[in-house]
């Protein structure tokens, strides 16, 4: 089979196979166009089994192994160099995260939405978030446009990461990942990309996500949003979508998670 992948997948992993076996089978190769690239963050206790992986998925998969664990911000910028350096045919980059799924064919919508909007360079979709049982907990409708997207980063982030898809060239003005931002290298990567492109999200279901309480939000909640304030910070100007943002990442740090959960249950 011959393969023209314009489109390359990047899934971090680490101790997670089972979580990476179920990403990976959910990737629809629209059309051979589809890269996987996973990127090991120097794993320890459950390695990748290659072959099962292969087995599960039509589309071609790369593998790169970090020697040790160096944090997703890096195992990102590891895999985003590899691109950059080794895969000039690639068109598109998206991302997944181990145990998440794409659903209702994801990458051929998100393809042919940038193929007929030239003038956005950067997208996400509506998400579904579940359980660790696949449970639905609830859904997540975002701002679609781009004046939107960008008045409302201050507040939270308008993209799930999961569930961008961007043109390569994106990278040339926004940079890789900042790694002075733990826990929240998402978020100030948002706001570099939203400085110099247009951003859009589909307004379609097309990445469900868990919520896994050991996961980063979980266990490193507080470190999180006192990262996402310093972004805001970064990013600060006299207003009220900065200002208003301050706030609500200020009430974050004292209202529980899981209270959080049960009122986000209530959009389902």
């Amino acid at each position: 089979m011959s393969y023209t992948q314009d489109i390359v997948v990047l899934i971090p992993h680490y101790n997670n196979p089972n979580g990476l076996l179920r990403s990976v089978e959910s990737v629809d190769d629209f059309e051979n166009k589809v890269l996987i690239l996973i990127v090991d963050d120097g794993s320890t206790k459950s390695q990748i089994d290659e072959s099962q992986i292969l087995a599960c998925t039509s589309a071609k998969v790369n593998f790169l192994y970090l020697k040790a664990n160096s944090g997703i911000e890096n195992a990102l910028n590891y895999g985003l160099n590899y691109i950059q350096n080794n895969l000039a045919h690639i068109k598109y980059i998206s991302r997944l995260d181990c145990d998440d799924i794409c659903v209702n064919n994801r990458f051929e919508k998100q393809y042919q939405y940038l193929e007929s909007h030239q003038e956005i360079d950067f997208i996400g979709s509506y998400v579904k978030f579940v359980n660790l049982n696949r449970q639905l907990i609830f859904n997540l409708k975002l701002p679609i446009t781009n004046a939107k997207i960008k008045k409302k980063m201050y507040f939270n982030a308008m993209f799930i990461h999961p569930a961008i898809f961007f043109r390569k060239e994106v990278l040339d003005q926004s940079g890789l990942y900042p790694v002075n931002r733990k826990a929240a290298e998402d978020y100030a990567f948002f706001f570099n990309v939203i400085k110099n492109n247009r951003v859009a999200n589909i307004p379609e279901y097309l990445v469900e996500c868990v919520v896994d309480p050991d996961g980063i939000s979980g266990k490193q909640r507080k470190k999180q949003v006192l990262s996402r304030i310093q972004v805001i910070l970064d990013n600060f100007y006299f207003g009220y979508y900065p200002i208003m943002g301050l706030i609500r990442s200020f009430i974050l740090l004292i209202i529980p998670r899981k209270t959080l959960n049960v009122l986000k249950s209530k959009l389902k």
